[in-house]
């Protein structure tokens, strides 16, 4: 569960998911199956192919890890050619457990630039209606569609995307809607991503300056890491106002490790005569 900016463990301990016992459980990848299942890839004892006489001596482990009476999952989208299917068709396949399938359909959606932008706002706003449980994930995948279309031009013809993403930052959400918070942090994200791939350097939408100040921690978490994507130096007199008033530990860490990497060490002894504490703590 989230403690403010940081997650613990739901009981408060961290707890043991899967012990190997007498099997050779070494994990080094874990991903969700088609079906629903976690397989988990494992080396031997060493690490590597090991060879003795022309022979292999060593071979690693493929483990599969099922719920108990877990439900069948049907991978969403058909095997028709990307380019044939639908921009409805594409944005259904984000449901899909397999990473593939949503990379492949993300790229053809993006591959189509700025003439389906309109329909995908269509569809993005169908969602906040929607209450299935892959809801979130499709949401997230169909904004992050949006957020790599016309990077360096901010707007199309018709839709001007990065003010599209700083409406749906500024966003109330009273009733904690998952939905709603979701978007909000998928937008900071992508305003930092667009800032940073822009060919053309450009500081940071004023609604991620703002967000440094917002009253979801987690939302205040990616304002500060926003600034450290983007090497936006402009910005450090925002962020130790963050220093002085943050209450969040994992906040505060990541604003003074921004700090780290924002300024040169004469800056940072410079804070050292701050008459602000938290300044001088972050600073030193």
């Amino acid at each position: 569960k989230w403690d403010g900016a940081l997650m613990r463990p739901d009981s408060g301990a961290w707890e043991p998911f899967i012990v190997g016992g007498d099997s050779l459980f070494r994990p080094t990848d874990i991903e969700v199956g088609p079906d629903g299942a976690l397989w988990i890839l494992g080396w031997s004892r060493g690490y590597g192919a090991e060879w003795k006489d022309g022979k292999l001596t060593n071979e690693g482990r493929v483990y599969r890890v099922a719920r108990k009476n877990a439900s069948v999952v049907h991978a969403a989208g058909s095997l028709r050619a990307l380019s044939k299917k639908s921009v409805a068709e594409l944005v259904e396949q984000f449901a899909s457990p397999l990473p593939v399938h949503r990379i492949d359909a993300q790229d053809e959606l993006v591959r189509r630039g700025t003439g389906i932008v309109k329909e995908l706002l269509a569809i993005l706003e169908s969602m906040s209606l929607a209450e299935t449980q892959q809801i979130e994930m499709v949401q997230t995948w169909t904004l992050w569609t949006l957020g790599r279309i016309a990077i360096d031009q901010g707007k199309t013809d018709q839709v001007n995307l990065d003010q599209v993403f700083e409406q749906i930052l500024a966003q109330e959400n009273p009733s904690h809607d998952a939905k709603v918070f979701n978007r909000r942090l998928q937008a900071i994200r992508i305003l930092a991503f667009r800032v940073r791939e822009a060919k053309v350097p450009r500081s940071l939408p004023a609604g991620v300056i703002d967000a440094l100040h917002d009253s979801e921690s987690r939302i205040r978490f990616e304002a500060v890491q926003a600034l450290i994507q983007t090497k936006q130096h402009q910005h450090v007199p925002k962020l130790l106002e963050v220093l002085t008033q943050e209450q969040d530990p994992a906040i505060y860490y990541i604003a003074w490790k921004t700090l780290q990497r924002l300024c040169t060490v004469e800056e940072l002894r410079g804070f050292q005569a701050d008459t602000r504490d938290a300044v001088r703590r972050g600073a030193l």
